[in-house]
């Protein structure tokens, strides 16, 4: 078995139009190059398949915006239960020790994901 244990996957509509998201001075540092690859759930599968990786431990992006966290979270939560033998989901966010971080892990734990990390 050979599990990757760092990946990370992006909606579909933050991979297509990653400009509107420069506002997060993070995501803008990493991904604001062309030559910065962002992929969603399905390519990492098929990534997987192709380099015999049976499981994949995959993270979202720590969003300071807490609108960007959840839908982000959302889509890990999603890509979990449509991928379940492959992928092992873990929470992400702004680690700003505020009650609704407190909560989105909590909602994301409570949807199945195994952690919180990143």
């Amino acid at each position: 078995m050979i599990i990757d244990f760092h990946t990370h996957i992006f909606p579909p509509y933050v991979k297509e139009n990653r400009e509107k998201f420069f506002d997060d001075p993070a995501f803008k540092l990493l991904y604001s190059s062309k030559d910065s690859k962002i992929i969603t759930a399905e390519e990492l599968i098929s990534a997987m398949e192709k380099n015999g990786v049976t499981k994949s431990v995959t993270f979202g992006f720590p969003w300071k915006d807490e609108k960007n966290y959840k839908m982000h979270n959302d889509y890990i939560i999603e890509s979990v239960l449509k991928f379940p033998e492959k992928l092992w989901g873990f929470c992400c966010l702004y680690p700003d020790g505020s009650k609704s971080a407190e909560k989105e892990v909590e909602r994301c734990l409570d949807a199945g994901l195994k952690g919180v990390g990143e």
